[in-house]
C-alpha cells in the first residue's frame, strides 16, 4: 500500500483528500513517511485536506505533524465521528481499507464510487472543527462533545469496543471515559446510564444506529 500511495502522490496534480480515523493510534514510522509526502506535495501547490478524530488534538504526534505541514498551506479538521479510512487523489483515485483489517487497501477507479466517496468527505469536512495546535484552543469544547457521544453511544446500547473504534481512542481510554461518566451519572448499568442522561436532557438518540458509511479498518 505504501509504494502504491507514494505513486500516487507523485502523479497528483491538484488536490488530495484523507480521513485518518484512529486520532494519535498511528504508526510513527508510517506518520514520518507520510510527513515527507505531504511536504513533497505541497511544494508542489497540492491542496491537502485531512481529517482527524478529536482524539487527535490531545496527541503529541498528532500535533506536532499538523503543525509542520500547515504551514505549507495543509488544511486539517476534527470531528468525534469519521465514516472511515479514505484517501483520494484528484478525485480520480481513491484508497479504502481492505475488511480483513489488515494494513492493506482497495483501489478505486470507478469514476461514481470515487466521486461519492469524496462527497461523503466533504460533507463530514464542512461539519467538522479546524483543527487547533494551539495549547487549550477549542480543547474544552472537543472535551465536551467526546463526553456526550460517549453517552449517546451507551444509550444505544454499544460495547465497549463499537465506541472506542467510534470514536478512534484505545480500548483503554473509552473504558476510563465510560467509568467516569457512569460515575457521575450515578448509575450501575448502560440502562441506568441512559435513563439518567434521559432525565437530564443529554440525550438525542434520533437517527442514531451503528451503520457507518465506510468501517474503518
Amino acid at each position: 500500500m505504501r509504494g502504491a500511495l507514494n505513486r500516487a502522490s507523485l502523479n497528483c496534480e491538484t488536490e488530495m483528500l484523507s480521513s485518518q480515523p484512529g486520532g494519535g493510534s498511528r504508526v510513527p514510522e508510517a506518520m514520518q513517511e507520510a510527513l515527507r509526502r505531504d511536504e513533497t506535495m505541497l511544494q508542489r501547490g497540492i491542496s491537502i485536506r485531512t481529517l482527524y478524530h478529536h482524539t487527535a488534538r490531545f496527541n503529541g504526534p498528532s500535533q506536532a505533524y499538523v503543525a509542520a505541514t500547515s504551514v505549507l498551506g495543509a488544511q486539517y479538521r476534527t470531528a468525534h465521528e469519521l465514516f472511515g479510512r479514505l484517501i483520494a487523489f484528484d478525485r480520480e483515485l481513491a484508497f479504502i481499507p481492505v475488511s480483513d483489517g489488515s494494513w492493506g487497501a482497495v483501489v478505486i477507479r470507478e469514476p461514481s464510487t470515487v466521486a461519492y466517496l469524496c462527497s461523503i468527505f466533504d460533507q463530514t469536512w464542512d461539519l467538522a472543527s479546524p483543527f487547533s495546535a494551539a495549547a487549550g484552543q477549542g480543547l474544552e469544547e472537543v472535551a465536551r462533545e467526546i463526553h456526550e457521544t460517549i453517552i449517546r453511544l451507551l444509550a444505544a446500547g454499544l460495547k465497549d469496543e463499537a465506541i472506542a473504534r467510534r470514536l478512534g481512542m484505545s480500548l483503554r481510554t473509552a473504558r476510563r471515559h465510560i467509568a467516569d461518566i457512569m460515575q457521575e451519572l450515578g448509575a450501575g448499568s448502560r440502562f441506568q446510564a441512559g435513563v439518567a442522561a434521559a432525565a437530564r436532557g443529554l440525550l438525542d438518540l434520533e437517527g442514531e444506529g451503528d451503520g457507518d458509511p465506510i468501517q474503518p479498518s
